[in-house]
């Protein structure tokens, strides 16, 4: 679960890189900040099992 968050960000990572337009880069940022937030989430899970 973890690694497949990873790899989301990863690639939504390129796929910004690629938009050179405001609202779909802007669009994209706030789905990174969100993966972020679940990878962040399941790392402290992780942790404290």
């Amino acid at each position: 679960m973890l690694k497949d968050a990873v790899k989301q960000l990863d690639n939504l990572r390129k796929k910004r890189g690629e938009y050179t337009g405001d609202v779909a880069w802007y669009g994209i940022t706030v789905r990174m900040h969100i993966v972020e937030r679940r990878i962040k989430r399941l790392t402290r899970e992780a942790i404290n099992e």
